[in-house]
């Protein structure tokens, strides 16, 4: 099986900088969805599979398009819920380490804690293993916390609470199971978008 993981394109936010769950895509975000699906449809692609998020799906649409497949929708590979910003500050921006990384618990700004988020996600990762067969080739569209559990997995890491990049907007991360295991060929291409 191999994995292409998407980043959604760059996304509308709200006044505060939040992007809210059904927040569409930008001009250039749509056109950062036209270079991805440039870019995968040499690939084989067998199966699309997006979050249920309007970014992740407004990103798959094009390579659904050209490629005549319907996507597969699983909620459960949706970015984290960050909660609702208070006083105009972007709830995401508290939960950053002094280096700048994200952390990726929102539990105490009303949102998901860590470990149902990961949990969410693992859940999601397992349902793309149980629901394709072993010769599938699958785009994912979905969010960067998503990447960063599922390449720490892939990558058999163990799974952190922070993200360890932030994922450019469009960008692409392969990743092929091997039999014994999986292997992660690339992280954050966005060789494409040039």
């Amino acid at each position: 099986m191999r994995m292409y993981f998407v980043r959604h394109g760059e996304t509308q936010r709200s006044p505060n900088g939040v992007y809210g769950y059904a927040a569409p895509l930008t001009g250039l975000g749509h056109a950062q969805a036209a270079r991805a699906c440039e870019a995968l449809t040499g690939l084989d692609i067998t199966h699309i599979v997006s979050s249920d998020a309007t970014r992740a799906m407004q990103t798959a649409e094009p390579l659904t398009s050209a490629l005549g497949l319907v996507t597969t929708i699983i909620p459960e590979l949706t970015e984290i819920n960050i909660g609702k910003p208070s006083d105009g500050v972007t709830p995401i921006f508290e939960n950053k380490t002094p280096d700048g990384r994200y952390v990726m618990d929102c539990l105490h700004l009303g949102g998901e804690s860590w470990d149902a988020f990961r949990s969410r996600v693992m859940t999601g990762l397992g349902m793309l293993a149980d629901r394709f067969a072993d010769d599938a080739v699958i785009a994912v569209f979905t969010h960067g916390g998503v990447k960063s559990v599922a390449l720490d997995h892939y990558s058999g890491r163990e799974i952190s609470r922070t993200m360890h990049m932030l994922f450019d907007n469009g960008s692409i991360s392969a990743v092929e199971s091997n039999g014994a295991g999986y292997v992660v060929h690339s992280v954050n291409d966005i060789s494409h978008l040039g």
